[in-house]
């Protein structure tokens, strides 16, 4: 079972999708059970159904514009009480930058845990402001978050 987990682990270099539930599984394998073998095999089910699934990259005709968008589930870790914040950033259209992760600092409202969730998508939208700058392209558009 370690073999398959570590097999998965390497598959999350190209599906982003599983990497949640992959980390998951991978915190139990100093000491696995049945029920985490019946995860990993609902992965490997999900993974055989999704063989042609991918991010798909179109040129756009309009101006280049970076739209971003975060969300945050309050309190969403049950196990240490962090939120949970998710975010994605598209570049004309173009999914570029997403993810999900547990906050850092346990947040004690709904509007801490979302400004949080904010500031990190901001902070991404910037950094990536900052490449397209340093390579020279120019954004037609301030960013929308």
């Amino acid at each position: 079972m370690r073999s398959l987990v570590g097999s998965l682990l390497y598959a999350c270099l190209t599906r982003p999708d599983i990497a949640y539930s992959v980390n998951k599984l991978d915190q139990f394998m100093h000491k696995p059970c049945e029920q985490h073998l019946v995860a990993v095999k609902s992965v490997l089910r999900y993974l055989n159904g999704t063989l042609d699934y991918g991010l798909a990259f179109f040129p756009s005709l309009e101006n280049l514009q970076l739209i971003a968008f975060a969300d945050v589930y309050w309190g969403g870790s049950v196990d240490e009480k962090r939120s949970i914040s998710g975010s994605c950033v598209y570049l004309s259209g173009n999914l570029v930058i997403w993810g999900s992760r547990k906050q850092k600092i346990v947040s004690q409202s709904t509007t801490k845990a979302e400004y949080r969730s904010l500031a990190d998508v901001a902070s991404d939208t910037t950094w990536l402001e900052e490449l397209l700058s340093d390579m020279r392209v120019t954004m037609e558009a301030v960013p929308v978050i």
